[in-house]
């Protein structure tokens, strides 16, 4: 038997960032996330699935694309934003992908070299946000 390669494979931890906004209510904190949870979520697998104002929270999945191995994947993981005054949390975990042969069966994405990559793109999210919110919008 001659191996070619091997995979090494882990469990894919949370992502947590949180981010302190100096003057911002929980409830101005709130519209601004979901705003811009509107304008990122794009793709067809990326929705909103609770927004609720009353708790400062979103959530939903969030879709991006990874190499597994040498296949591009489109990974759903969960998201989490909670905002109280003056800070918010964003919670990105729970990576999995269509397995590309039965759409309709879900696999847990646990290639440590595709959680690498994936977590990048948890990290460019968290950095998104926090550029929509300090950036801020002009009013028109």
């Amino acid at each position: 038997m001659l191996v070619l390669g091997c995979v090494t494979t882990t469990e894919a931890a949370p992502f947590i960032d949180i981010v302190d906004v100096p003057g911002k209510s929980a409830s101005e904190l709130y519209i601004e996330i979901n705003k811009w949870a509107v304008e990122v979520f794009q793709k067809a697998n990326s929705v909103i699935e609770f927004s609720d104002k009353e708790s400062a929270t979103v959530s939903g999945k969030y879709s991006t694309s990874v190499f597994l191995g040498l296949l591009p994947v489109d990974v759903i993981s969960t998201i989490v934003i909670e905002a109280k005054d003056e800070k918010y949390r964003i919670a990105i975990s729970n990576p999995y992908y269509r397995d590309p042969q039965y759409p309709a069966t879900l696999i847990k994405l646990t290639r440590a070299a595709s959680i690498d990559k994936l977590r990048e793109k948890w990290e460019n999210v968290s950095v998104s946000l926090k550029d929509y919110i300090f950036t801020g919008r002009e009013d028109w």
